[in-house]
């Protein structure tokens, strides 16, 4: 499936079938389509509201099974990796991959724009 896909409801359906090709018979630690857009959402509009210019080139691993397994278990978990990135005013999905489980919910690499954004508006939503 070409890659990157615009996150918009024009596009549910190939985002739902990108992630059927990806998950395939994999029962736990899998993404849905609606998980995908509330991130989205969430990371537009938090901790601070987001300009989507200042976001233009960041880019988010998303890891929504994220945990902490102890040393004890003698192979790590595969989960749904989703990376997101800003891309000319919309997020996008880039890659869907299945992969060893992180501790981290969300990998953020800001642009240098967002974090000029960010060092301005720190302070303001206070």
């Amino acid at each position: 499936m070409k890659l990157p896909i615009i996150l918009n409801e024009r596009n549910k359906k190939r985002v739902a079938e990108l992630l059927t090709s990806v998950q395939g018979g994999c029962k736990v630690r899998t993404v849905t389509v609606e998980d995908i857009y509330n991130i989205s959402n969430e990371l537009l509009n938090y901790p601070i509201h987001w300009t989507k210019t200042a976001l233009e080139g960041s880019t988010f691993w998303i890891d929504l099974n994220a945990q902490t397994f102890p040393r004890a278990y003698k192979y790590t978990p595969q989960a749904t990796i989703v990376k997101l990135k800003m891309i000319k005013g919309s997020m996008r999905i880039t890659s869907v991959s299945r992969g060893t489980c992180t501790s981290k919910k969300v990998d953020t690499y800001l642009s240098d724009t967002a974090k000029e954004f960010l060092i301005k508006n720190a302070y303001k939503e206070i």
